[in-house]
């Protein structure tokens, strides 16, 4: 007795097509087969080949639905897959979560970026924003598990970044460092001064040291006599042209 493979009808004079289909069923289902093929086939092509990530995961859940609808034929052997429909979808699931792992990855490196090239701790942490709504907008293709490991990876990234900014801040540079030390030193030569050319030579030099790393040069500390005000000179400095120092001159023979 001759039985169709899709409707399961039965009769010793049914005609069966080479496939096993009754005239009933034959151009029903070759068109749902040919149908779902070649919206497949577009899907997958799309899947590989678009740069588009949200057209991307659109087709892969048409091509899922493709292969749902095909199985039933592919149990009954009326349609040939390789791999099967079961391991097609899975294939899916796995470059659904790769290519969303790869944007999240792409949104974590740009926000490092960014967050590096601020000086300001709110907005190093405010740049991950985006990288939350990515892993909040594509939670159903990258798993809990997944998901979860995005927002430790922020969250550590966020921590390091404002720690790096405090420590910067903190940290003096070269530069600062240098004038500090100058400074310290014209200040002990000012106060030791006593007059002499060589004193004069090498306050200026340093000055001028002070001033070429752009920074400010100390007020002179001011000096008063005990017993008279009125002889109350200011210590020589060349801090500026309202404190000139006097260069002793060599005495010369008598004329």
């Amino acid at each position: 007795m001759r039985t169709c493979q899709w409707c399961s009808k039965s009769g010793w004079f049914l005609k069966l097509t080479k496939d096993g289909l009754c005239p009933t069923c034959e151009a029903d289902v070759k068109s749902r087969i040919i149908h779902a093929t070649q919206v497949l086939n577009e899907s997958m092509r799309l899947l590989k080949k678009s740069k588009d990530l949200d057209l991307r995961l659109s087709k892969s859940k048409v091509a899922i639905e493709k292969l749902r609808d095909l199985l039933p034929y592919f149990q009954k052997g009326l349609v040939r897959l390789k791999p099967s429909p079961q391991e097609w979808v899975m294939r899916i699931h796995s470059e659904q979560r790769k290519i969303v792992n790869q944007h999240i990855g792409t949104l974590m490196n740009d926000s490092i970026k960014r967050a590096q090239q601020s000086t300001n701790a709110a907005q190093r942490s405010a740049v991950f924003e985006v990288v939350q709504d990515g892993i909040h907008k594509y939670s159903e293709y990258l798993g809990k598990a997944n998901a979860k490991r995005w927002q430790s990876k922020i969250e550590i990234e966020q921590g390091y970044l404002v720690k790096d900014l405090e420590n910067s801040a903190n940290k003096k540079s070269e530069r600062d460092i240098a004038l500090d030390q100058y400074k310290e030193t014209l200040a002990m030569m000012r106060a030791e001064f006593a007059g002499s050319r060589e004193q004069v030579l090498e306050i200026r030099r340093i000055e001028k040291l002070i001033t070429d790393l752009g920074g400010q040069l100390p007020e002179p500390l001011k000096k008063e006599s005990d017993s008279n005000k009125s002889n109350a000179d200011k210590e020589p400095s060349a801090a500026s042209h309202k404190h000139q120092i006097i260069i002793p001159q060599k005495k010369t023979g008598t004329s």
